[in-house]
């Protein structure tokens, strides 16, 4: 389910949900991240630069724009599990992200504010989850196919099934 923006005046806006290639490499690089760091708190950096190369994105505004705006949706985001059948089931509703800061600055050509979620701590039911049921992704591989979100797809789900 799309998650929510705070703002200053304590009003809300309501987001979209994740989706696209750059969502996908997002979750792909922060279970990375906190797999080979044995952490759960995943830094982003303050600028999209280093996060875009990190991921193998090219630079530029649309792409950065983009990486900013899917941060922010997964970060907030709630992703619901259900186990069981129409008769009987348990529901899981648990966010993917426990936690995260954010940067704000004014963009000189617009005058308004954009926020960099610079750090994100992932739930610790997903993390747990992450450390009991790991699958080997390939880096090199994810980037010959970061154009299509249904390429990624379905090479997770061969990794998966692998």
């Amino acid at each position: 389910r799309p998650g929510v923006r705070l703002r200053d005046d304590d009003s809300r806006e309501d987001l979209s949900v994740p989706s696209g290639s750059i969502a996908r490499l997002l979750l792909i690089d922060w279970q990375s991240e906190a797999f080979e760091h044995n952490s759960r708190e995943i830094t982003l950096g303050k600028s999209p630069a280093s996060l875009l190369k990190r991921l193998g994105l090219s630079r530029g505004g649309p792409v950065t724009k983009k990486l900013v705006e899917q941060i922010e949706r997964l970060a907030t985001c709630t992703v619901d599990f259900r186990f069981g059948t129409d008769r009987e089931a348990v529901v899981v509703n648990e966010r993917l992200v426990e936690a995260f800061k954010y940067v704000g600055e004014v963009d000189p050509r617009t005058k308004r504010t954009t926020r960099m979620i610079e750090k994100v701590v992932l739930s610790e039911a997903f993390y747990n989850e992450l450390k009991r049921h790991p699958i080997l992704v390939d880096r090199a591989a994810i980037r010959d196919i970061q154009t299509s979100p249904r390429a990624i797809d379905a090479y997770l789900w061969l990794a998966f099934r692998l």
